[in-house]
């Protein structure tokens, strides 16, 4: 069991008898002690492989950009995300969906950033206390949430146009995702390397963020059938693309449903830093 699942099992006598919400914790058996102490439990992820180990063990999951408390729910625990922007979207989407009598829990890491995380949770909620501090964790209970406008996924997406070659790309993406609205350096160095490199067989675009590689190189060799596969719910809007423009879908589900597609070109190809800066490819 993890070091964060240890500290929320370790205050087994705060839990209270209400249903509980599960949002990106890990499925290390946290689910189980909660079932086995007689809680309603359900999960919300944005990590797919944890929401299939999820389900797979009978727990109630959604694989979705961002958690909707449901009303009943009396405990809501979070992993602290490592990214402060999704982070404060989370802290939104909880605030506005949950109930006024509700306790949120945030357990992290110190090195995932825990000890400055009271600062956005004090934006969203009048209450905020520290119940725990173990195996270098801290456990946060917030309480009371502050009014505040309704939670709209798609007034948090960010559209960025890049041009590839002779196409111009439009990709969308949510907090969360890497280089949020922008080009980061690496990216653009690797997509001026790919001008040179001639790219034959399967592809695989793994963590794809925006989808700004895999797409790109898709517009450059149109004749090639591809996928693209990202890890997180947040990533998901580029992923579904199999051709020009992409799109963010208005619900949590089209999101999610790239998330989880597998897009290919031909021949597995990998690239590493040293080929990287010498434009050489290893296949």
């Amino acid at each position: 069991m993890e070091p964060i699942s240890q500290v929320v099992l370790r205050n087994r006598n705060r839990w209270g008898d209400g249903p509980v919400l599960l949002v990106d914790m890990p499925a290390d058996g946290l689910e189980s002690a909660l079932r086995e102490a007689g809680l309603a439990l359900r999960a919300s992820n944005q990590e797919f492989g944890t929401y299939k180990a999820l389900s797979a063990r009978g727990t109630a999951a959604e694989f979705a950009p961002a958690p909707r408390a449901e009303r009943g729910e009396a405990l809501i625990v979070l992993r602290l995300p490592r990214e402060k922007e999704r982070f404060a979207m989370v802290l939104h989407a909880l605030a506005a969906s949950m109930d006024s009598d509700a306790r949120l829990w945030v357990v992290g890491e110190k090195r995932a950033g825990i000890k400055s995380a009271g600062r956005l949770l004090e934006q969203r909620f009048a209450l905020v206390d520290r119940l725990d501090n173990a195996r270098h964790c801290s456990l946060l209970e917030a309480r009371a949430p502050r009014a505040c406008p309704p939670f709209r996924l798609d007034d948090l997406g960010a559209t960025l146009s890049v041009d590839a070659g002779a196409s111009r790309l439009r990709l969308c993406s949510l907090p969360g995702v890497f280089a949020h609205r922008r080009v980061d350096g690496g990216t653009a160095l690797l997509l001026d390397a790919l001008e040179d490199c001639a790219v034959h067989g399967r592809v695989l675009d793994f963590a794809c963020g925006n989808g700004i590689v895999g797409i790109g190189l898709l517009k450059r060799r149109a004749a090639a059938w591809r996928s693209t596969t990202a890890r997180r719910a947040c990533s998901p809007p580029t992923g579904w693309a199999t051709s020009t423009a992409v799109s963010t879908g208005s619900s949590p589900t089209r999101h999610s449903i790239a998330a989880s597609t597998t897009i290919s070109t031909s021949r597995p190809i990998f690239f590493a830093a040293r080929e990287l800066f010498s434009k050489r490819t290893v296949e």
